[in-house]
């Protein structure tokens, strides 16, 4: 009996090693996308940066509408064209799929607080009203509170 569990243990060995030699790297798919279809992806990037842009953001009507998507091939660069940069000081894009997710979440990595911002009617001077501080955070053990307005910020308005 055991003589024959050893003799199945080799012919298992044996079988597994011819099957390991006849592996070829070559019969192994490239999972890389073709060069054909790399523009195409870029491309629909692009549109769904201009969509989303196109319906939220607050200069949407002094967005660039001459650029043409096809001849774009970096998202990153794509976007920083269609900013206006005279008054967006706010609006970024990320490749971070993580920490974006992360940060919708509530899981911040910054210094633990969250911020909304408002103007000061009739002038240029705007506002931070801390809408969350998160405990043991830098935020929190400077004293932080929910409903702080921040007006000055190194001395600046």
């Amino acid at each position: 009996m055991k003589r024959e569990f050893v003799l199945c243990k080799f012919a298992l060995l044996c079988v597994v090693l011819v099957v390991l030699a006849s592996c070829n790297k070559d019969a192994i798919p490239d999972p890389k996308p073709d060069d054909d279809q790399a523009p195409r992806l870029i491309q629909k990037v692009n549109n769904f940066i201009f969509d989303v842009m196109d319906e939220v953001y607050l200069w949407t009507a002094l967005m660039p509408r001459n650029i043409d998507v096809k001849y774009e091939r970096d998202p990153k660069e794509y976007f920083m064209k269609l900013l206006y940069k005279d008054e967006d000081r706010w609006s970024y894009i990320t490749d971070d799929y993580d920490s974006f997710i992360e940060g919708g979440d509530g899981v911040e990595t910054t210094f633990g607080y969250s911020l909304a911002w408002g103007r000061f009617t009739g002038t240029d001077y705007f506002f931070g009203v801390i809408r969350f501080v998160y405990p043991d955070t830098p935020a929190a053990r400077a004293g932080l509170k929910r409903g702080d307005i921040i007006y000055k910020a190194n001395g600046n308005y």
